[in-house]
């Protein structure tokens, strides 16, 4: 049956490729404010938002910009299909255009509070409140199980015996993501979580980014699995 092998979260994975785009986003100079740059980086990956002066510090365009973005969406995509055990490459070309919009629509409600830096030994700490986002969870705790239970009826019912794997595989996929959707209206947050974000000073360059095992513990807590 699908989701008997369900992947535990890959934050490593997942982390890896999101560091890869914030290696762009640094800033430097004597008007460098680590909590704005934290501020900056977040409302980038997780809000599609910056302005004209954050790409101008930290030597980035437009065009880099959306494509940060875009690839975190795209990363995020991948690793929800792991969790819930939808082969993409098996999908006709309907489902990942909707699980992007998806996760467009689940990031955008994204939320977290940044708050004073202090210096330290390396460069600043920043004090950073995340709240995460709940429907992946609630999905997890309150609707999977009825979903497999119909599943599983419309299989013995022998709806699928004449479906080749697309279909069979995209209709999963579109079942899931019916599930999520449904719940995309009512999206609330979990308890919120505070940490400290170091941002750290490259010794050759001089310019700061964020800590990536801080980064990886951001990512882990925005979206709640």
């Amino acid at each position: 049956m699908k989701l008997a092998a369900c992947a535990a979260k890959r934050i490593a994975v997942l982390a890896l490729a999101a560091l890869t785009c914030l290696g762009m986003l640094t800033g430097c100079g004597s008007r460098f404010s680590a909590a704005d740059l934290v501020q900056s980086n977040l409302d980038l990956i997780y809000l599609d938002q910056y302005t004209e002066e954050y790409l101008r510090q930290v030597s980035c365009t437009e065009e880099e910009a959306e494509a940060l973005y875009t690839d975190g969406i795209a990363v995020e995509v991948d690793y929800f299909a792991d969790r819930f055990d939808i082969d993409l490459d098996a999908c006709d070309a309907t489902i990942a255009p909707q699980l992007s919009e998806l996760f467009h629509q689940i990031y955008s409600h994204s939320r977290y509070e940044v708050g004073e830096s202090r210096r330290a030994d390396d460069g600043y700490e920043v004090a950073l409140t995340i709240y995460p986002i709940d429907i992946i969870q609630k999905v997890s705790d309150e609707d999977v199980d009825d979903y497999l239970d119909r599943w599983q009826a419309r299989g013995e019912a022998g709806e699928f015996a004449e479906m080749d794997e697309q279909q069979f595989e995209t209709a999963w996929a579109q079942g899931i993501i019916d599930m999520v959707y449904a719940r995309v209206d009512s999206i609330g947050y979990l308890e919120a979580q505070a940490i400290t974000v170091h941002v750290v000073q490259d010794a050759e360059s001089g310019r700061y980014s964020i800590d990536s095992e801080d980064f990886q513990a951001v990512d882990a807590l925005m979206i709640a699995y």
